[in-house]
Order: C-alpha cells, then sequence, then structure tokens
C-alpha cells in the first residue's frame, strides 16, 4: 500500500439491493468492540435491506463510539446503518476489520458523527482517512497476530464476566435458600398486608423544566439487573411537582419496573423520588422491613413475573403485585437477616468492583494494542502470516 493512500482508495462502499432471503445481520447482533456475532443470524426477506458479501467489513455508522465492526463470512444481508467495506487488492480484509477497532479510527468516526440523541458518522467522513503504509503482506502478519493475541484477552474478559455472573448468580442462590428456611416456620401472606401504600410514576410534560435541585425522576433504565439504582434522568423542580400533579414517591420505599422487558427489577430508594408510569413504589407497613422486602423481591423476579398475565411484554398491575405471597417471619427476624443480606452484598459489591476494574484495563490494553499493530508502532516480524513466511 502506498504510504498515505485513503481509504477511498483502497476500499469502495457496498451499497447494493439484496438479491433474496439471506441471513440478516443486525447492529444488536454485533458485539461491540469483539467483532464477533451476539447470536445467529436468521433468514430473512431482501426487503429493504442491503448486500453484504464474504470479505466485506461492517462498520456501524450509528453510534460509532459502540465500535461495532465485523468481518462478512457468507452472502448475508442488513440494515444501511452498517457502512459496508469492500477492500481492495492493497487492503487485506481483516486488517481493515482491525483497523476500524482501533482508537485513531474510532475518534475520527466520533468526531465526523452529526446529531445528538443519535449520532452518525458517514461515508463522506470516513473515505478520506489516510491508511498507514504496510504492504499487504505485513498486513496479514499483524492480522493474523492480532487474532492470536485478542483471542487470549477476549477468553480472560469471557472469564471474569462468568465470575460476575457466579457472584451475582451465588447472592441470590444464597437468598432464596434462607428465605426457603424461613418459609418452613413462617406464614406466606399476599404483599398487600405488608404494604401502606402501593404508587404508580408518572411522567412530566415534555415543556416541563428540568431542576438541577429538583427531585430525581427515574425510568426502568435506571435499575440495572442487580438492584441498584443508576443516575435519574432528569429533576424537576417543586413548582412542576405540584402544578401538573406528579407522584412523589418517599423515601425508604421499593422502586418496581412493572411493565417492559425489564419487569420485576427492583431497587431501594434513599430518598424522595418520582418516576414515570412504568415505574411502581411500594411503601412498607410496620409488619415488613424495607430492606427485607426488597431482598426477597429482587431474589423472586422469576416468581413474580410468572404470576403476571400472559402478554406479548410482561406486565405487573397492581392486583399481581398485591396478590403476591411474601415470606414474613417476625419483624425482628426480618431485621436481622436483612442485615446479614446487606453485608453480603456488600461483599459481592467490593468483589465486582474489582473484577470490573480488571475488565476495563483488559479492554483497554486491547484497544491500545490493536491501534499500535495497525498503525506499524511495533514489529510483529516474528509472527507469521497467512501464507507469509516469517
Amino acid at each position: 500500500m502506498t504510504a498515505g493512500m485513503r481509504l477511498r482508495h483502497a476500499t469502495r462502499l457496498r451499497v447494493e439491493p439484496s438479491p433474496g432471503e439471506r441471513p440478516l445481520f443486525t447492529l444488536d447482533q454485533v458485539s461491540g468492540g469483539t467483532a464477533r456475532l451476539i447470536d445467529v443470524p436468521e433468514l430473512s426477506s431482501p426487503d429493504g435491506q442491503l448486500r453484504f458479501e464474504p470479505g466485506d467489513v461492517l462498520f456501524s455508522k450509528l453510534r460509532p463510539y459502540l465500535a461495532k465492526s465485523l468481518l462478512v463470512d457468507r452472502p448475508s444481508h442488513g440494515t444501511s446503518e452498517f457502512l459496508c467495506f469492500v477492500p481492495g487488492p492493497t487492503l487485506d480484509p481483516k486488517f481493515l476489520l482491525y483497523l476500524t477497532l482501533s482508537q485513531a479510527w474510532l475518534d475520527h468516526a466520533e468526531m465526523t458523527s452529526y446529531g445528538t440523541k443519535m449520532p452518525r458518522t458517514s461515508w463522506e467522513a470516513m473515505c478520506d482517512t489516510v491508511l498507514p503504509g504496510i504492504s499487504v503482506n505485513e498486513q496479514r502478519r499483524i492480522a493474523d497476530f492480532l487474532d492470536d493475541q485478542v483471542t487470549r484477552i477476549d477468553s480472560i474478559i469471557a472469564a471474569r464476566e462468568r465470575q460476575i455472573g457466579g457472584i451475582d448468580e451465588a447472592r441470590l442462590a444464597s437468598i432464596q435458600h434462607r428465605l426457603r428456611s424461613l418459609g418452613s416456620r413462617s406464614t406466606w401472606l399476599p404483599l398487600r398486608r405488608f404494604l401502606c401504600s402501593i404508587l404508580t410514576g408518572s411522567t412530566p410534560s415534555p415543556e416541563s423544566n428540568s431542576d438541577c435541585d429538583g427531585l430525581a425522576w427515574y425510568t426502568p433504565a435506571s435499575i440495572d439487573a442487580n438492584g441498584q439504582l443508576g443516575d435519574p434522568i432528569r429533576r424537576i423542580g417543586t413548582d412542576t411537582l405540584r402544578s401538573e400533579g406528579l407522584v412523589r414517591f418517599p423515601a425508604e420505599s421499593v422502586l418496581l419496573v412493572g411493565i417492559g422487558a425489564t419487569a420485576g427489577r427492583v431497587a431501594m430508594l434513599e430518598h424522595p423520588a418520582s418516576g414515570n408510569q412504568q415505574l411502581t413504589a411500594l411503601v412498607a407497613n410496620k409488619r415488613m422491613d424495607k430492606s427485607f422486602l426488597y431482598h426477597q423481591l429482587l431474589a423472586r423476579r422469576r416468581e413474580l413475573l410468572e404470576t403476571a398475565p400472559f402478554t406479548t411484554l410482561p406486565i405487573l398491575n397492581n392486583e399481581t403485585i398485591l396478590g403476591f405471597p411474601v415470606c414474613a417471619p417476625p419483624v425482628p427476624t426480618q431485621v436481622s437477616v436483612a442485615h446479614d443480606w446487606e453485608s453480603e452484598s456488600r461483599r459481592a459489591a467490593d468483589a465486582l468492583a474489582v473484577i470490573h476494574a480488571s475488565t476495563r484495563l483488559l479492554q483497554e490494553f486491547k484497544r491500545s494494542l490493536i491501534s499500535a499493530a495497525v498503525s506499524g508502532e511495533f514489529d510483529v516480524s516474528t509472527a507469521s502470516g497467512r501464507g507469509v513466511p516469517a
């Protein structure tokens, strides 16, 4: 490849309608930063799809910072949100794939993006990218070197992710085991007997202003699968809360997602807050410790969902929630057990923080390794390439 060659001279953009039924590649199927598919693509009709062929390199122009790239290995088709590059004779496809995962490429793609909520880059913005002056043989060596190294790093990351899943499962299993032992000596009663109120959220009008010192307003996106509450979507001023009659959730209530793909997720509210119509706040009475209720619902999400009416999306209406049977030993027992669960949760959170930190470092190292290799910053001449003698 000639030093200083631009992308437009080493590849072309494929924008051709699909010729027929083929496997469908979607953005959701591509794992960010790994160049791998999450799911097996299913056959779909060609309507509205663009043609992809083996050897093409896909890069998501939508939110390019997610680094969703893929080397096409079969005749397929997919969304026009992919930029589909067809490498010429001076550019090895796999080398181009790694180039699209490098920091310089992603920085340029993000810098040239337009739009606020759904930023996109474009062929026009990317086609003048200057490629490193590396021969095809050397590109193949670099790509093979990265294949080996990235596979090793990804296997370590996968092991870390399994550890995370194992810690979460062990914590929930511990709660479930304790509930079974308590349940053998306690009465299981409908949740309605242990609530002083159940409140469904509301949404402020689009024209209402946010207030940085106002009441936190949440949506289901604020609650993760581990029962942790993230940052609020916005904050609502007292005037808006009063004038629009918005629902106020009390402090120390249990926040429950009532509808949608994340139905059944729960979180604890430390401070008064508000939320949209998909959120329900459960305010425990004196017969139920709030932390005991929170941990119980966290560990029994699947059981709760099984009681919901059958619809396309799970819906936990008030009748379903209030009728859900809960374990209710004497309150002092609840407080003691909840204290043990909170201690276990803190230990699990500490362990998870260490694993998450190591995973982030591995991701950063992989990105740095790819960036240095494709730019020619270090020598990989000892690596054998595909059909290229070392």
